[in-house]
């Protein structure tokens, strides 16, 4: 999170209120409010039905037929195993994706997909492919950029996900900058700052970074470059007032 020119706003009925300055563009120019709410159909909260006292593990979106991609720290919370084969769901637990979780809208049995299974779980990137039957017509998967990282540099993009309070940061900041409201859809507004080496899962990995605001809720959410709507990165980690890692 960034107190400064990094603010966060609601999505409600599929788009998002006028940002604060300076990210008011992003409402005003069409081309990239269309690019961003054609992306919010195919992006939902990860539900975590058989778990109460944890509702909701992360974000995923829709990347091919029946396809969705999250973070694998957010699939391990449901399912185990590694690679594509015997990856199974863990004891009595279950998962289902909400693709509405707005403000003021409740939980809604029309807009929950179930988790049907677990496609893939990455060794070492924090990636994870799942599986679910329903989406709509209009929930087409987000295409995926080819760019390198190093020609995505400065790039305005939005995080598009589900910020939740983060306990270890400090609770005064985020609620200025969440409006005291969480778990619910947000776009996030930032830009693209190259190449960082960060570690994943006992690997150092070369991951692009950026410097939205976003907070835990935010694992598996898309980064969507403003001026194309293609996905640039998968957000996975952050370090407070420093940098976000996809």
């Amino acid at each position: 999170v960034l107190p400064q020119e990094r603010p966060v706003s609601f999505i409600e009925n599929d788009t998002f209120a006028i940002p604060e300055h300076p990210w008011g563009h992003f409402h005003t120019d069409a081309t990239i409010r269309g690019n961003l709410e054609r992306a919010i159909l195919s992006i939902g909260r990860v539900e975590l039905p058989s778990s109460p006292n944890i509702p909701f593990g992360g974000t995923a979106f829709v990347v091919g037929p029946g396809l969705l991609m999250t973070n694998r720290h957010v699939a391990e919370l449901f399912a185990q195993g590694l690679g594509r084969r015997e990856l199974v769901f863990k004891s009595g637990q279950t998962a289902a994706w909400d693709f509405r979780r707005e403000r003021n809208s409740p939980a809604n049995d029309a807009t929950t997909l179930k988790v049907d299974d677990v496609v893939m779980i990455h060794p070492y990137w924090d990636m994870a492919l799942l599986r679910v039957s329903g989406l709509r017509p209009h929930q087409t998967p987000l295409k995926l950029s080819r760019v390198s990282p190093e020609e995505l540099v400065g790039g305005e993009v939005a995080v598009i996900g589900y910020p939740a309070k983060d306990w270890r940061n400090d609770t005064e900041l985020q609620d200025q900058i969440f409006a005291r409201t969480y778990n619910v859809k947000r776009l996030h507004p930032g830009k693209l700052n190259g190449r960082k080496l960060v570690e994943s899962y006992g690997k150092q990995v070369s991951a692009l970074a950026h410097d939205s605001s976003t907070l835990g809720g935010n694992s598996g959410s898309a980064i969507i470059d403003a001026r194309t709507g293609v996905v640039v990165g998968l957000h996975f980690a952050g370090r407070y007032l420093e940098s976000n890692y996809v």
